[in-house]
């Protein structure tokens, strides 16, 4: 994880509690945002993710944000199987394209229960 956070350039580190001591050795002095109860119940060093977006939201008119198409939304990165790890940019663009192809007729199959559709979309796995 060090690795992917300093390629990545992260700024901090968002985990769970379970995570915190393994992400805070990785972490290389980034704070760390802890989510669940156990950030919120805890008073330690770290952050909480919900108190932290309660203050940011009290009285905030937010404004969209429209990105430009080459902007960055993702950065996923490959396992390193095969040698080190590596982050590959996903722009605005590209997820843009993505959601316009699961508008073909036959993209989506039809498995939907009680019309719920439940739609992703970057795979989980070999998605570039």
């Amino acid at each position: 994880m060090s690795k992917l956070l300093e390629l990545s350039g992260a700024k901090a580190v968002i985990t769970t509690s379970s995570l915190a001591e393994p992400m805070e050795a990785a972490g290389g002095g980034r704070p760390l945002i802890l989510t669940g109860a156990e950030a919120e119940a805890g008073g330690g060093t770290h952050l909480s993710l919900q108190k932290l977006l309660a203050v940011s939201n009290r009285g905030a008119v937010v404004t969209p944000n429209n990105p430009p198409p080459e902007a960055v939304a993702a950065l996923p990165f490959s396992s390193g199987t095969t040698g080190l790890p590596k982050g590959v940019v996903l722009t605005h663009r590209n997820l843009v394209a993505n959601v316009c192809g699961l508008n073909h007729p036959n993209a989506i199959p039809s498995f939907a229960k009680d019309g719920v559709y439940i739609t992703f979309f970057l795979s989980f796995f070999h998605h570039f």
